[in-house]
């Protein structure tokens, strides 16, 4: 969190800015500032967050930065330390109150956690809080749930470690480009907001 709030200290203008907000999936994000950043994107990603920190420094990284949009990403780290779909969820909802206490109105979208060839043995439980999510924000209104785990899938169904490193846990830049390319299908919902 402090190696975050040096890289802030020294970015251009975190103001209205709009906020990928999450884990080391965010922090690694390649090419992230040419591909967001004229977009007024911001990345607030901070290793080895859980979504259960993301609540705890909501009020440190995410408010100063008042943000016009939230784009959130959390939950495997949790899941990869034995905490099931509910208790996940659970941390989600106490995030988004936070969201509606502070920040009402503001769009904020849900991107699907991902699975890895690592965490394998997880991939129920990351499937059905993906699933979780999804309700979440059909029940939440300006909240919009994108699947972006079905993007590192091969077309039967199993993961394809070619858009994963060599940890077979962080994905790689070709899995971010098709991420990327997702998240432009949704350009108006997340980076236009005012």
């Amino acid at each position: 969190v402090r190696e975050l709030e040096f890289r802030l200290a020294h970015h251009r203008d975190n103001a209205q800015s709009v906020a990928f907000y999450g884990s080391s999936t965010m922090r690694l994000w390649p090419n992230f500032e040419q591909t967001f950043g004229p977009l007024g994107g911001l990345n607030l990603g901070f290793s080895g967050a859980t979504i259960e920190a993301c609540v705890y420094y909501f009020e440190r990284i995410v408010l100063p930065r008042k943000p016009r949009s939230l784009v959130l990403y959390a939950g495997d780290s949790d899941i990869g330390n034995n905490h099931d779909a509910n208790k996940v969820i659970a941390n989600y909802i106490q995030l988004l109150e936070k969201v509606d206490i502070h920040l009402p109105g503001i769009p904020v979208t849900l991107i699907s956690i991902k699975s890895s060839p690592t965490r394998e043995r997880l991939r129920n439980t990351i499937e059905m809080t993906n699933k979780q999510l999804e309700q979440l924000a059909r029940t939440r209104p300006n909240t919009r749930y994108i699947d972006l785990f079905s993007l590192l899938k091969s077309k039967d169904g199993s993961l394809d470690e070619s858009y994963f490193e060599n940890d077979l846990l962080h994905i790689n830049s070709k899995g971010y480009r098709r991420w990327n390319d997702a998240l432009m299908d949704h350009k108006e919902f997340i980076f236009n907001a005012k």
